[in-house]
């Protein structure tokens, strides 16, 4: 009887054995303590979204790198974990540990996986708070870098707290993205949300233009999740060795930043860092805007101004250093005369001005002449180098009020002294004798008396010799009349 009370005794021991050994370990997973520690995400305990646990596990004599817990989150939203140590002065998390959340359980050894995380800068670091914007799905928690509690047991509080959001992140964007070999991709003419975590410094974005042309960058701060006062700014980093710095914006706190420069084709970065390592959330966008000379769909051309609005009703300098003029709906006037106000102009087809060219009037009759300004002529000679068929000259002409080519026309200069005979080719005679046409006219359209079929002669200035004798091209002396003709 005295051996089968012993056996009763063995067994009732290994009872209570298990028993105490079982109600140990799920004290573990309801918060009481516990020898196993969960070391690896393998092992990560679930929270309960909106709850609050106290965690102690046994650390004496050891040193804890990590601990591992996840969560589920039902949809896309921010999720806030904190954790505090509560602990006597000897324990604490040690300077440098952190609190990170981690997206892919496939490849947290990768240390740009994590999507949110706060550092401990000092020694008696106490309480870890990390808010991240996520999108629905398990995520790994992991308290990291080492506990100091040697003498005692590890202990701590750890909550979650989650709120729904309409904001959702692309899955590339559940990884941190800390430096340009790490940078996110994104797309011309699309908006982004992204984040910057507490102990986070810096996010990159990669992007591409495929012209040389000028770009708009568009971004914000969300200041209802700035956690504490930041100091941003935006970087664009060529793709090169060095990354070279092409521009630097600073992003303001309380309104968007909108800056408007010049890129050539190629891949550039993006680099937003913030000093101060806050937590908040910001959008951005990169525009390709329609900047200087556009062709439309339909083949004509308008100008933007460096805020990508169309220019209407201006006189404009042009891609080849030449004006052009857009209407009042900023379409560059081609094959169209045009008065500035001041001066007429004939803008050709590329919408340039017609220069020391002769050309026809729209009639279709009257030649008319535009100088080296591209100022019609009016009233004026002027020194004509340029046939209508663009062939070099170098004749003077006469144009009337209307800017019509004198033709067969003897005519007085501005100042009424002296006389001028414009042959039947419109061309000033000079240096030289001369014939006049049986029907060469007065500037007022009546003949002028006495002169046709009979000869001149003018001056090398273009002036007619008259009111004085002289020899004729074969010796003949001669009277040359106050009308400029010769008289025998």
């Amino acid at each position: 009887m005295q051996k089968k009370r012993k056996v009763v005794s063995i067994v009732s021991l290994f009872a209570m054995m298990f028993m105490l050994l079982s109600g140990a370990f799920m004290g573990g997973l309801n918060s009481k303590a516990a020898t196993i520690v969960p070391q690896t995400a393998e092992t990560a305990q679930e929270l309960e979204l909106g709850k609050t646990y106290s965690k102690s596990w046994d650390g004496r004599g050891k040193y804890v790198y990590a601990i591992w817990h996840k969560v589920t989150l039902p949809s896309s939203g921010k999720l806030n974990v904190t954790v505090t140590h509560p602990g006597a002065d000897d324990q604490y998390f040690s300077f440098g540990a952190s609190l990170k959340i981690h997206a892919d359980i496939n490849s947290i050894t990768n240390s740009n996986t994590f999507v949110g995380s706060n550092t401990a800068f000092s020694n008696k670091d106490r309480t870890f708070v990390c808010d991240t914007y996520l999108d629905k799905g398990t995520y790994w928690i992991c308290i990291d870098g080492g506990f100091n509690a040697f003498n005692g047991d590890i202990i701590y509080d750890i909550s979650t707290s989650f709120t729904s959001t309409d904001i959702s992140f692309e899955e590339s964007y559940t990884a941190m993205h800390n430096t340009p070999n790490t940078a996110n991709s994104i797309n011309i003419d699309k908006k982004y949300v992204g984040q910057m975590s507490l102990g986070d410094t810096a996010d990159y974005y990669k992007f591409s233009v495929s012209r040389n042309c000028y770009v708009k960058l568009s971004a914000q701060i969300d200041l209802d999740s700035v956690i504490s006062s930041n100091s941003t700014s935006i970087t664009v980093k060529k793709n090169d060795a060095s990354f070279t710095n092409v521009k630097t914006f600073s992003m303001p706190q309380d309104e968007k930043l909108s800056e408007i420069f010049y890129l050539d084709k190629g891949t550039y970065y993006l680099e937003i860092s913030d000093s101060k390592s806050n937590y908040y959330l910001y959008d951005l966008k990169i525009s390709n805007i329609n900047v200087g000379w556009i062709t439309n769909t339909d083949g004509t051309m308008s100008y933007y101004d460096m805020n990508g609005k169309i220019v209407k009703d201006a006189w404009l300098e042009g891609y080849d250093g030449e004006i052009r003029y857009v209407n009042a709906n900023g379409i560059m006037v081609t094959n169209q005369f045009v008065c500035d106000g001041t001066y007429t102009y004939f803008l050709q087809a590329d919408g340039s001005p017609m220069k020391d060219r002769l050309t026809y009037h729209p009639d279709g009759v009257h030649v008319i002449y535009f100088d080296e300004y591209g100022h019609e002529v009016f009233s004026d000679f002027a020194h004509v180098k340029r046939s209508i068929a663009g062939n070099a000259v170098d004749d003077y002409c006469f144009f009337d009020v209307n800017g019509y080519l004198y033709v067969d026309v003897v005519t007085y200069d501005k100042e009424g002294k002296n006389l001028y005979y414009a042959n039947p080719y419109g061309v000033l005679e000079r240096g030289k004798w001369f014939q006049f046409s049986n029907t060469v006219m007065c500037a007022d359209g009546t003949p002028w008396n006495g002169a046709a079929g009979n000869y001149g002669y003018a001056n090398a200035d273009g002036t007619l010799m008259v009111n004085t004798y002289t020899y004729d091209w074969q010796g003949r002396y001669c009277y040359m009349q106050g009308n400029g003709v010769a008289l025998y």
